[in-house]
Parts: structure tokens; sequence; C-alpha cells
């Protein structure tokens, strides 16, 4: 077995060929020293900042890493409200494939009966139902016995006035004192059947006569005739029917039938 013997001013990587037998070995005899330290080196890049999983509402810094459906990301930049995998963030690792089902497990026993719950608060009263159907009507029953007469009641109050009865038939006509009277065509429509009547010009119409129109009648025997659809209308007492169906009235054939009631003196 070879001994080494470290100098101080032989580098590290010389000294440990030289004890493993590569390379030449150092003079027998001479001493091997290990240099001074090299200086410190420029520190690594800064690590990732885990935050957990994504938050709509957080705000996150750049090399802030997150887990968002199954994959993580880390963000490039300042974010607020962006979610993966839209910019700034960076994936870092995708979500796995599912694993192939496993295999069902061995049925397990039944447990065991549980004891009976408590009884549940009664419930809040329904609604109402609908009124059902009306029922046949039942067989009427036998009629009971007769019971003993009570006692007489009290006169009750006098009922109300009964329905009026029928009318009796029409008695004979009295005598009538007056005369009615029935001039068909004298009376020309140039004067009202209440003056025609009365014959207050004395013109002498009837001789004897003086009365009261109870009734007056057109007669149109014109033809052809405008008012052809007046005939047998009736008409009041004092219509002047030459002046009221100007110039239609045909003086010459056209008359009024005056009804007059006359009165012995």
């Amino acid at each position: 077995m070879r001994r080494c013997h470290w100098a101080s001013a032989v580098p590290l990587a010389l000294a440990m060929s030289a004890c493993s037998g590569g390379g030449s070995a150092a003079p027998s005899g001479q001493q091997v020293s290990v240099g001074p330290q090299g200086p410190k080196g420029d520190p690594g890049p800064s690590g990732l900042n885990w935050r957990g999983a994504y938050g709509a509402d957080g705000k996150y810094a750049a090399s802030d890493a997150v887990a968002y459906e199954g994959g993580s990301y880390v963000a490039t930049a300042a974010t607020t409200g962006v979610s993966p995998p839209a910019a700034p963030w960076s994936l870092l690792a995708s979500k796995g494939e599912q694993g192939v089902q496993g295999i069902q497990g061995v049925h397990g026993l039944q447990g065991i009966k549980g004891d009976q719950g408590l009884q549940g608060l009664q419930g809040v009263k329904g609604d109402q139902g609908a009124q059902g159907l009306r029922g046949d009507q039942g067989v009427q029953g036998v009629q009971g016995v007769r019971g003993d007469k009570g006692p007489t009641g009290d006169k009750g109050a006098t009922g109300a006035t009964g329905a009026t009865g029928a009318t009796g038939a029409k008695g004979d006509p009295g005598a009538f004192p007056g005369t009615i009277f029935s001039y068909r065509d004298e009376n020309n429509g140039t004067v009202s059947c209440d003056t025609f009547c009365a014959d207050l010009t004395k013109a002498n119409w009837h001789p004897g006569e003086s009365g009261s129109c109870i009734a007056a009648q057109l007669r149109i025997h014109a033809n052809p005739s405008k008012i052809a659809d007046l005939d047998r209308r009736w008409i009041a007492c004092n219509t002047i029917p030459f002046l009221n169906w100007i110039p239609n009235w045909n003086l010459l054939t056209d008359v009024v039938q005056c009804h007059c009631l006359a009165f012995p003196d």
C-alpha cells in the first residue's frame, strides 16, 4: 500500500493521482501540501415560492408557483386575476394521466343493525284537500212510532193576506148617453177632425150635430201617390192632413175619416 504525503503547494487533483498510482509519483521523501481555499462563488438563481392552489383573487409575484386543475405553474411576472395556463404563467408539471382502475375489493360483511333513531318532529300541517264527490243518498229509514199528542200550542200570528182572487165575469154594458158618428168621405183634409166634429165655424158639414173627435184615420185614394203608405194610418184629432203633407196631399181624392161623439142637448 502506498502512503501519500500531502504538500500545501501541490494541487489536490495531482495529489490524488499520485496517491492512486496514476501519473508520476512524487519523489521519495518529498512533502506534498494543500493550497489555500478559493474565493466564494456567485449565488445561484432563487428557487420557486410555492403558493398552493391557485386563487382567482390572489396577487402573485414572479417565481410564485401554484397548483391548477391537476398541473403546476410558475409565474414569470407579477399577475392578478389571470388563471393558468394564460401568460404570464409557465407550465412546471402537467396533470398526470388517469391510472388503471384497481381491482374491486372484497365485499365486506354486513354491519350490525343500528338502534332505531329518535322520532322526528311532526311536520307542518298540509293544505286542505279538495272537497270529495257527493255520495249517493242513503236509503230512507223506517218511520218511527207515532208519539203521544202534545198539548195545544199558543195561537199563532195572523197570516199574510192571500192572493187576490180571479176577476169576475164582465158585466153587461150600461146605456151610453152619446152617439158616435163616422164620416168617411166628407173631410178633404183642409181642417182637423177636432174642427170637423165641433163645427165651430158653423160650416154645417153635418147639420144639427156638434160633438168631439174621438179618432181620425187617413184614406189615401190617389194612385199613384207618394204618401200611399199613410193609407189607414190613425192620426191625432188635431192634425190637418193638407198642411202636414203638402204638396203630396190630393184634395180631390184623399180624405180623412172623422169619428165624432155627440151628446143630446
